[in-house]
């Protein structure tokens, strides 16, 4: 009747460390999906930013030369 015991006590530990495992793969996979979005989001606000950015000085140059070149 003992060695049954044990034997369950055995497999069930066993069980429990193969869950434990699992979980922390599952939370591993998750936090590095989670940095990924994270990142692809950022990269892409950081495009969008870049393609509404004009230079400063080439805005100037335009519209200097623009108001110059009007007609009377």
């Amino acid at each position: 009747m003992y060695v049954r015991v044990v034997r369950r006590l055995v497999t069930l530990i066993s069980r429990l460390a193969q869950v434990q495992a699992d979980f922390e793969a599952a939370q591993r996979q998750a936090e590095s999906a989670s940095a990924a979005a994270k990142q692809f989001m950022e990269d892409k606000e950081n495009k969008v930013k870049a393609q509404h950015t004009v230079p400063v000085s080439g805005c100037l140059v335009v519209l200097r030369s623009e108001l110059f070149f009007m007609p009377i």
